[in-house]
């Protein structure tokens, strides 16, 4: 049974064009969360697998990411 998740609360938003995603926004499509740092060299070289299967996988996947930086 799939679990149903809550809204985000409101967070600062970037490279959405200033809009925040909505559960509307990702009703029935799988979601992607990754975590990363610009600090770790194997997170950057994701990013560019991550790019090309958003790319191939455009109306079915979404890809967030969620930066997670080790400093302020």
């Amino acid at each position: 049974m799939p679990t149903r998740a809550p809204d985000f609360p409101p967070l600062a938003w970037l490279n959405t064009g200033e809009r925040a995603a909505t559960r509307a926004d990702l009703r029935g499509r799988v979601v992607v969360l990754d975590f990363w740092t610009a600090g770790c060299i194997n997170c950057l070289h994701l990013l560019v697998e991550l790019r090309a299967a958003a790319r191939r996988l455009p109306r079915d996947v979404v890809f967030l990411g969620v930066h997670s930086g080790k400093f302020a």
